[in-house]
């Protein structure tokens, strides 16, 4: 009888530690999951800024290849952005009134 008991205890004793080391091996395989889904969703989102980025050096080396080799392009940039006139030039600048 006694030696039923310590086998029966010993067995439920491997059933409680099979059964922590499976909770336990779960636990930590959900964690890797959801890190995992975490650095995915990052770096899906990296990648889109990438793109995005590369997009706009893109659009800047073209702007920027206009005014080093199109003079019109270059003298309609500074017309624009500085105001520059010829000197037999006038501008004349209009403001715009808010109508009720």
């Amino acid at each position: 009888m006694m030696k039923f008991l310590m086998q029966r205890s010993v067995l439920v004793l491997l059933c409680v530690l099979v059964l922590v080391v499976v909770v336990s091996f779960t636990m930590v395989l959900l964690k890797t999951y959801r890190e995992n889904r975490h650095f995915r969703s990052r770096e899906y989102a990296l990648q889109s800024q990438f793109v995005e980025h590369q997009a706009e050096v893109r659009q800047r080396e073209k702007y920027l290849n206009l005014i080093l080799h199109d003079p019109g392009f270059l003298e309609g940039v500074v017309r624009e952005k500085l105001g520059y006139v010829r000197p037999d030039e006038f501008i004349f600048r209009f403001e715009e009134r808010d109508t009720p």
